[in-house]
């Protein structure tokens, strides 16, 4: 966009909460304990509501704020896929297990879904740095009042 000086203003949003309801939910195990299982280890994942992405917009458009070619991102947390794991835990009540997944066993599943998450996932652990810095934390719905507010819609029950 800048290379043809079109006036854009970039926003670069985060993981979506609302993945963890219905494309990676805490998957229960025989013994009752669910794991959250993310092709993620030992980087912060940064994450907001799709609510709170649309809230940024209508801010930055309602301020004026965004000159050309200014780039902007936002992030409610950013946490380890553990930190998810005991979040859920604590409002739950349920015991939740973070299990780190290699992103190549979840591309060789070859469905599309699977191997376009195993792709965001790679890049976001090899460019965690660079992808977290550019995400302000800001201070809209957390991943623990998100967790709370859907606790119904994450466990399914």
């Amino acid at each position: 966009m800048t290379s043809i000086n079109l006036p854009v203003t970039f926003f670069y949003t985060s993981y979506y909460w609302e993945n963890i309801i219905d494309l990676a939910p805490p998957q229960k195990q025989e013994d009752g304990t669910y794991n959250l299982v993310y092709p993620l280890d030992n980087v912060p994942l940064p994450g907001l509501t799709t609510v709170d992405i649309g809230r940024a917009v209508v801010a930055l458009i309602e301020k004026g704020l965004g000159e050309p070619g200014e780039f902007f991102g936002l992030a409610s947390d950013h946490l380890l896929i553990s930190e998810m794991a005991n979040i859920l835990s604590e409002v739950s009540g349920e015991h939740v297990k973070s299990v780190s997944l290699d992103p190549q066993l979840l591309r060789e599943k070859g469905d599309t879904v699977s191997v376009m998450l195993a792709n965001v996932f790679q890049y976001k652990h090899e460019h965690n740095k660079e992808y977290c810095e550019v995400r302000a934390l800001i201070k809209p719905t957390s991943f623990q009042d998100f967790c709370k507010e859907n606790l119904a819609l994450i466990f399914k029950v």
